[in-house]
């Protein structure tokens, strides 16, 4: 993504006037909303467009949220979803969370819901985009690198390998000399005195 970052989001919920207040308040807090109104029409967009975030009713008409997640627990391009659930159905989200949703929020339209849904919208995109580059990252084949420097191009930049493996794998390197390389500095030495 870019500098200005595009965060869409796919609302699924089923109760218009409450879908157009959330469109209404994430649109305010730089997200780019998109609706479905049931499990059925949330599925066949999913297919259709890159969303960075779904926010996920339990009940909905079609097929419930729970049967949304399942049909999606196999596909690997999925997007983050966060559970809007009613007061006392915590049990309900914390199982579609073992299905791999990423957090859930009580949807009672109150200042605290308000006020906190953008930031758990927020948090989800980020853990679930820092999960993709670390997973991404171990999976990279090929870096080049500077035979005299031992620096590693990146993104058109070289840098130190050093500040390469911390950036992306999260590795601090420690620097030693191997007896390989000891021996041969003492002859190089006795060599050249």
């Amino acid at each position: 993504m870019s500098d200005v970052q595009l965060r869409r989001i796919l609302i699924v919920e089923d109760d218009v006037p409450f879908s157009q207040m959330l469109e209404t308040l994430l649109e305010r807090n730089g997200f780019v909303p998109d609706v479905a109104h049931d499990g059925i029409e949330a599925l066949e967009k999913l297919s259709a467009v890159s969303y960075q975030v779904v926010l996920l009713d339990y009940i909905i008409p079609k097929l419930t949220g729970l049967d949304v997640l399942r049909k999606l627990s196999h596909r690997q391009d999925v997007p983050p979803f966060v559970v809007l659930t009613g007061k006392g159905n915590e049990s309900v989200a914390v199982e579609m969370m073992k299905l791999g949703a990423a957090d859930y929020i009580v949807k009672d339209g109150g200042k605290t819901f308000i006020e906190s849904l953008p930031k758990v919208l927020s948090d989800a995109i980020a853990q679930y985009e820092a999960e993709r580059k670390k997973r991404d990252g171990r999976y990279k084949t090929f870096i080049t690198m500077c035979a005299w420097t031992k620096a590693v191009k990146t993104n058109g930049d070289w840098i130190q390998v050093e500040k390469y493996l911390k950036d992306e794998f999260n590795i601090t390197v420690s620097h030693g000399i191997s007896p390989a390389a000891r021996k041969k500095l003492r002859q190089d030495r006795r060599q050249n005195p």
